[in-house]
């Protein structure tokens, strides 16, 4: 409740750690911006030309899938890449794994400035080890 927050105690940062905060939450905000961007930028393309019937749930987080999973995920669209021409296939695989490493080269910029943050958030408040295990849900 709000009562409880109220009695939260909020650590006083310096100019320093106010900036380094700033920024690193500025790189969240813009590569995750990126991200979104460059996810619907692909599945924009995949609706376009290959037109699949559905998109699903797998189907929108494309760059979780390997190419056998993202094949997987167009047949229950109704698309069978097997259709495509040889080069065609190879074209849509070149494209799959060239995005898909651009979006997982940006979720690593992303975990690793999230990860960044919470060492600063837990060094403000004086966090232990075994308390950072137990804020972590015990990782």
């Amino acid at each position: 409740n709000v009562e409880t927050l109220k009695s939260f105690p909020i650590p006083e940062l310096n100019d320093i750690q106010l900036g380094e905060l700033a920024e690193k939450a500025d790189i969240m905000f813009s590569q995750n911006k990126v991200l979104q961007a460059l996810k619907s930028d692909f599945l924009n393309f995949v609706k376009n030309e290959l037109m699949p019937q559905k998109i699903s749930t797998k189907l929108e987080n494309w760059h979780d899938l390997d190419w056998d999973g993202f094949k997987t995920e167009l047949a229950k669209g109704k698309v069978k890449l097997d259709n495509l021409s040889l080069k065609e296939r190879k074209e849509w695989q070149d494209y799959f794994i060239a995005q898909q490493a651009k979006a997982l080269d940006i979720k690593a910029i992303i975990d690793k400035t999230d990860s960044e943050i919470d060492r600063m958030v837990y060094a403000l408040y004086g966090l232990t080890e075994d308390e950072i295990r137990i804020v972590e849900g015990g990782k």
